[in-house]
C-alpha cells in the first residue's frame, strides 16, 4: 500500500464513484518499489462488481489519462504476464503512455506464444475491453447473481375457455352422479389436454346415466372417479362420435356459439371445433365443411 499513491487517488475529481472507487483500489495495491499488478478478479472482487464492468470503468480512467495498462510477455515461457498499472502521478507515466500509443498502432510488439501463435495465451487481445468480439472477460464472471428470464404466462383465448366449460356444464348435467364438482372439472380438463374429445365424453356420461337408471346411487360411479378411470372409452355409442339425446341441445347451443362468433370474424381456436361439435355442426346445417376448414377445423 502506498499512502501517496491512495491520496492522490482520492483527489481526483470530476470521476463517476464506481470509477473513482476502481482507482483507490489500483492505488491501494501500488508498492512504491514494484509498482502496480493487481490481478482482475482480485480488482473484481474488491470493486463488488463483474470483470466486464470494471474494464468499462479501466477504460474511463485511462481514457481520461488517469492510469494506463502495460502488457508484458515473459521471456522464457512466452505467457503473459500479470498487467502493470501505472498510476498518473508516477514518474514515466508519460513515457509509458506513448509506448502503449505504439503498441496499439503495432500489433507484432509482443511475441507470440507457442500455443496459439498470438501475443497472449488466449489467442486474443492483449488488453481486454469489454467491447471487443475477442474480450477475455466478455461474459462477467465474477456476478454470481443470475435473474431467471421471466416469461409470460400464455392466455387462454377466451373462447376456447367458454367452450370448455360449456361442455363440462353439458357432462355434468348428463352424468347420473354429479358430485365434488371442482375435482371433476380438474379431471375433465385433464381428459381434454390429453387429447379425448370433450363431445365423446359428454355422450357416454350421458350413456351411462341410461345404464344406471334404477341402480342403487351408491354402486353408481362418481363423476370424478368415473373422469378418472376413463370409463367414457366403454361407451361404445360415444367413442363413434354420437351425442346422446338428452345433451343434443347442450352441444347445439354451444356449437351455434362458435359458428356465430366465427361467422362474425371474431377470433376462434381451431381446437374449439371438435370432431363431436363439427358433427353437430354439419348434422344441423349451421355451417359447411368449406366454412369449417376455413376456420381452421379439421373436417
Amino acid at each position: 500500500m502506498s499512502h501517496k499513491a491512495t491520496h492522490w487517488a482520492i483527489s481526483q475529481r470530476g470521476l463517476k464513484p464506481a470509477t473513482k472507487l476502481v482507482l483507490w483500489h489500483l492505488a491501494d495495491c501500488h508498492n512504491p518499489a514494484n509498482g502496480c499488478f493487481p490481478s482482475q478478479a482480485y480488482l473484481a472482487d474488491a470493486c463488488e462488481m463483474s470483470r466486464s464492468t470494471l474494464n468499462v470503468h479501466l477504460n474511463a480512467l485511462e481514457g481520461g489519462g488517469l492510469i494506463s495498462r502495460v502488457a508484458t510477455v515473459d521471456a522464457k515461457s512466452k505467457r503473459q504476464r500479470p498487467t502493470r498499472y501505472m498510476l498518473g502521478f508516477e514518474e514515466g507515466f508519460v513515457a509509458a503512455v506513448s509506448n502503449k500509443a505504439n503498441e496499439d498502432e503495432s500489433p507484432d510488439l509482443f511475441k507470440p506464444c507457442p500455443e496459439s501463435g498470438h501475443g497472449t495465451v488466449s489467442a486474443n487481445r492483449a488488453e481486454p475491453c469489454p467491447d471487443s468480439a475477442q474480450s477475455r472477460v466478455r461474459i462477467p464472471d465474477t456476478n454470481l447473481v443470475r435473474e431467471p428470464v421471466k416469461e409470460s404466462c400464455a392466455v387462454k383465448d377466451a373462447s376456447s375457455v367458454d367452450a370448455a366449460k360449456e361442455a363440462f356444464e353439458a357432462f355434468w348435467k348428463a352424468h347420473p352422479r354429479a358430485e365434488r364438482k371442482r375435482e371433476a372439472r380438474q379431471a375433465f380438463d385433464k381428459a381434454i389436454s390429453d387429447g379425448t374429445d370433450p363431445a365423446v365424453i359428454v355422450a357416454a356420461a350421458a350413456v351411462y346415466r341410461k345404464e344406471q337408471a334404477g341402480n342403487n346411487r351408491r354402486f353408481v360411479k362418481m363423476a370424478v372417479n368415473w373422469l378418472r378411470e376413463g370409463r367414457w372409452a366403454d361407451v361404445p355409442q360415444a367413442v363413434a362420435g354420437e351425442p346422446a339425446a338428452p345433451i343434443a341441445q347442450g352441444l347445439e347451443a354451444t356449437a351455434a356459439m362458435l359458428v356465430e362468433r366465427a361467422a362474425a370474424g371474431s377470433y376462434v381456436p381451431p381446437s374449439a371445433f371438435t370432431t363431436g361439435l363439427c358433427h353437430v355442426i354439419l348434422s344441423n346445417g349451421m355451417a359447411s365443411e368449406s366454412d369449417l376448414r376455413q376456420w381452421g377445423a379439421t373436417v
